[in-house]
């Protein structure tokens, strides 16, 4: 009994001799605290919590500013193909008409109504219908007489047609150029549309018809989007004015597009033509003949004329249409286009290739007429040779 005494005298007494050291070292850790706050100014704003210091907010802290961050402005497409040799345009209008899905726009120049045959009255309608379509695009109202200044018009139907849908499945609107030449631009119409479309204007085709391999693999796309800046082509991106009218700014990044896969399918033609008469002129070169009769010379030389003609006179491609004469935006943007998808490079590159065909068709050409002048000449010693035989004999009978 006193040996458990004592030993619960000793254990109280421990017990008491680490409280009082806890409640010492706690007594100690705040003034360790509040000293280092009193020396270290850095610590005024921190508190201890069991031994740890936190900080807390400076109202005298400057945080870095970073801009709103914008929602991206949704991006759209337009695509040119070339279909044909030329489109009859008249009736394509009429064949779109009975459709009912695509209406001519209002802002062609006003001479085009007499070149269609159309009664005021008709046309008045169909405007007020398009010009009803477009007020409800991006809000913008179109001023009743901005379709009377020749300035503010694309050209008349003889040179080119403009439709735009009268379905709309978004704010923005499906517009498709269709260019004389065999050319036709789409702007925000989908691959399946497109399809269906240039399947439907076979029929109003003239001339011969492009292959499919051939006219998508000339094909030209661009992205295109709203931009608050002036229109303009950036970084392969056509930015379009938002909130303004932008059919003339659209013909002109059409009207390029269209030369451009034009000059695609000529160039592929050319390509073909140069790869047919490459035997020609590996037989000249190993055995010094000529392999092709004077008939296909003159096929091959007539197709090399059509295909000069094509690109050096029924086109615009050496020169910026005349329509730009007037309208100095419009004219930059084509000229920037077209340097954009180097038209002009790849028009003197052409030109080249068409002169070099040219300087050897010229030979089989110049070939065939010496030997038929030779020809001429040995028939003509032959008659002369009976001549004498004759003359001789005639003599000797004598």
């Amino acid at each position: 009994m006193r040996m458990l005494k004592k030993r619960k005298v000793s254990t109280d007494s421990e017990n008491e001799d680490c409280n009082t050291n806890g409640s010492r070292l706690h007594s100690q850790k705040p003034e360790s605290g509040t000293t280092a706050a009193r020396t270290d100014p850095s610590h005024r704003t921190s508190t201890s919590v069991f031994g740890h210091d936190f900080l807390t907010f400076d109202p005298g802290l400057a945080l870095p500013h970073h801009p709103p961050i914008r929602p991206s402005k949704p991006d759209y497409k337009v695509a040119a193909y070339a279909s044909a040799d030329e489109y009859d345009l008249e009736e394509l209008l009429k064949g779109f008409q009975k459709l009912g899905l695509y209406e001519r726009s209002n802002h062609h120049i006003a001479k085009a109504n007499a070149a269609l045959g159309l009664s005021q009255g008709h046309d008045l309608e169909e405007d007020s219908k398009f010009k009803e379509a477009e007020q409800q695009v991006r809000g913008f109202n179109f001023s009743s007489t901005s379709s009377h200044d020749e300035l503010d018009c694309i050209p008349d139907i003889t040179e080119v047609l403009h439709v735009i849908g009268q379905y709309k499945i978004s704010s923005e609107p499906r517009e498709i150029f269709f260019f004389r030449d065999g050319s036709l631009v789409f702007w925000n119409i989908d691959e399946l549309e497109r399809s269906n479309i240039l399947t439907y204007v076979k029929q109003f085709c003239l001339g011969d018809v492009v292959s499919p391999e051939t006219m998508d693999e000339q094909s030209e796309s661009l992205p295109y989007s709203y931009a608050e800046d002036k229109t303009r082509l950036s970084g392969g991106r056509i930015l379009l004015t938002e909130g303004k009218p932008s059919y003339l700014e659209r013909y002109a990044f059409s009207n390029a597009l269209a030369h451009s896969v034009k000059l695609g399918v000529w160039e592929t033609e050319l390509d073909c033509y140069i790869d047919s008469i490459k035997p020609v002129a590996e037989e000249l070169r190993k055995k010094g003949t000529i392999i092709l009769p004077k008939k296909e010379v003159f096929l091959r030389l007539g197709q090399l004329y059509e295909l000069r003609h094509s690109l050096t006179l029924s086109s615009d491609l050496l020169d910026t249409p005349d329509y730009y004469w007037d309208r100095e935006h419009l004219e930059l943007l084509y000229r920037r286009t077209s340097n954009y998808l180097s038209i002009s490079r790849r028009t003197e590159i052409m030109s080249d290739k068409l002169n070099n065909c040219m300087q050897l068709l010229e030979l089989l050409k110049n070939y065939h007429g010496e030997e038929q002048s030779h020809r001429l000449e040995r028939i003509i010693i032959y008659l002369i040779i009976i001549e004498v035989v004759f003359e001789s004999l005639h003599f000797i009978i004598k």
